[in-house]
């Protein structure tokens, strides 16, 4: 499974969206929109199996192997 750099940039596939990835942990990451940053709650979590789930709690069609890395960092 593909592990995410820790406050690296990644889209998600489509409505794309810039988000960075947080640590919380092991391979769980929480992503937060790039545009407000941790000013609101994150807008995904990745679990450590590769699946993804949106802030509601639900699971979305795509996994972690499906965020395009921008190779961009953010504010590190």
């Amino acid at each position: 499974m593909r592990r995410l750099r820790n406050y690296g940039i990644y889209k998600t596939p489509g409505p794309v969206r810039e988000v960075y990835a947080v640590s919380a942990g092991g391979d769980a990451y929480l992503l937060y929109d790039r545009e407000f940053g941790a000013a609101i709650p994150p807008r995904f979590e990745v679990l450590p199996d590769g699946r993804v789930k949106d802030w509601h709690g639900d699971f979305t069609r795509w996994t972690v192997e499906d965020l395009v890395d921008t190779g961009e960092g953010f504010g590190r």
